[in-house]
């Protein structure tokens, strides 16, 4: 990478080159070098760290996509200074089925607390495999569409700063962002099996190792092993090699806090 990159990189994330070659071997392994670049460049701009898995560089198919937790979006927003807090998730129930969830986001327009009020329909987002609920999906379902209308509120209320980037609630059953239009599309993935665009997604957005050990379980329950799909068993070794890193760097973080203490 060139030295022009790493030093705005030092400069607005404080984040030396060890720990940017860290990144690279983490949380943005394999991507590309423009890709990695534009990464680095957009945490910059928006000032989100992903070692505090406030965003994430997520190979999908032949494309990398960035995609941003809830917290980065609400980190995004409290910035601003304008953002004036949310209402509780309201839902749509039929015959006991979720069927919505909206969500409404609340900025200081010229001195007015303005509501900004976006709605998710569970038909729309909704994550699937092999026609099963998703484990997240399954275990927290009014959760996880919480998510997705509090996303779709957020990026309504403050669109310059959230312009182009999706949380990956949103992206459960996308697989691209178009550069032209910055919407949610999907694409043909080549190659790519069905089994794979179905688990890696999972394996790449699992947040600990507990987490990722639950989607393991899963692929062993549907016959998937390193044996039959080793494109997605080397997935899976690299995101436990990943979360093995974050573990070790936040128990590092820890003891420096309580020698500093």
């Amino acid at each position: 990478m060139s030295n022009g990159l790493a030093t705005i990189q030092n400069n607005d994330l404080m984040i030396d080159d060890a720990r940017l070659e860290l990144l690279r071997k983490t949380i943005a392994n394999g991507a590309p070098p423009l890709e990695f670049e534009l990464f680095v460049a957009d945490c910059n701009r928006r000032g989100l760290d992903p070692f505090a898995k406030q965003t994430y560089l997520i190979k999908r198919g032949s494309s990398w996509v960035q995609q941003t937790s809830i917290d980065g979006y609400r980190l995004i927003a409290d910035r601003t200074g304008s953002y004036a807090g949310s209402d509780e998730p309201v839902y749509v129930e039929e015959d006991g089925r979720l069927i919505s969830a909206t969500v409404t986001v609340y900025k200081i327009v010229q001195g007015i607390r303005c509501p900004f009020t976006a709605t998710a329909r569970w038909s729309e987002y909704k994550v699937e495999y092999n026609g099963k609920l998703s484990d997240f999906w399954q275990r927290m379902p009014y959760l996880m569409l919480a998510k997705c209308a509090e996303s779709l509120a957020l990026r309504k209320a403050f669109p310059q700063e959230l312009s182009g980037l999706y949380t990956k609630e949103e992206m459960g059953q996308a697989e691209a962002v178009d550069t032209e239009t910055g919407e949610i599309v999907e694409h043909d993935n080549g190659p790519t099996t069905p089994e794979y665009e179905t688990w890696v997604p999972l394996i790449q957005t699992a947040e600990t190792l507990v987490d990722l050990e639950e989607v393991g379980a899963g692929m062993k329950e549907a016959g998937i092993t390193s044996a039959n799909h080793p494109g997605i068993g080397q997935e899976y070794r690299k995101r436990q090699n990943r979360l093995k890193v974050d573990g070790a760097i936040a128990k590092r973080a820890q003891q420096d806090a309580v020698k500093a203490a």
